[in-house]
């Protein structure tokens, strides 16, 4: 369910991950994905890495959005994404139209008055 006033980050997963043992000894599943950052003028995604309890919280390949949720620790902030909650991209972030479109014209009738 979306929640109002909810942060969410748009994330393009391909469904990978790996996994390991830490130096302690503690199993570990690492989620790979591509996230937007909020900088409109950076159009392509960064590759990040999040922690998964199961291979079950892996997101699938697709564009979700992914709730954000933070914490201060050590007077610094501490992002959490929330995979379990992520739903299609599509229902937060709307996709924009071409400039040529965005007054409701067609690609051929804007052709059609240019000559």
């Amino acid at each position: 369910m979306v929640q109002p006033n909810q942060l969410y980050l748009r994330i393009i997963s391909l469904g990978t991950f790996r996994e390991g043992t830490s130096q302690k000894g503690n199993a570990y599943i690492m989620g790979e994905a591509f996230a937007y950052e909020s900088d409109a003028s950076n159009p392509y995604p960064q590759k990040i890495s999040y922690y998964c309890e199961s291979k079950d919280d892996v997101l699938k390949s697709g564009e979700w959005a992914v709730p954000v949720s933070y914490l201060v620790r050590d007077n610094r902030l501490d992002f959490r994404l929330n995979t379990k909650e992520a739903i299609p991209a599509e229902l937060i972030f709307a996709k924009s139209k071409p400039a040529a479109q965005a007054n409701g014209a067609t690609p051929s009738t804007t052709a059609a008055k240019a000559n």
